[in-house]
């Protein structure tokens, strides 16, 4: 287990632990919003979490990344040379 880099993309099925609690994206929203008279769209995203427990998260990726900067949430990855493997569906 090492932490997740920072800037790192998350995808859906990443496993992460969650002060103590392990979690796993399940869904990924992108929601675009209007930036006022520029008419620019500003795009967010929220990561639908469901933890081993049976609850369920959402969590704003701005937030998400704060976590991970903080040692709060430690994302897994498999024990191999090539890192580029960071969601579940990937592991074999």
């Amino acid at each position: 287990m090492r932490q997740f880099a920072a800037m790192m993309e998350v995808k859906h099925g990443t496993l992460f632990i969650d002060n103590g609690k392990v979690g796993m994206i399940v869904k990924i929203y992108k929601v675009g919003s209007t930036g006022g008279p520029t008419s620019s769209i500003t795009w967010h995203e929220t990561y639908e979490v469901y933890y081993a427990d049976g609850s369920v998260s959402f969590i704003n990726k701005e937030s998400f990344e704060q976590m991970i900067a903080s040692g709060a949430i430690k994302v897994l990855l498999p024990n191999a040379s090539n890192d580029s493997h960071t969601s579940f569906f990937e592991w074999t």
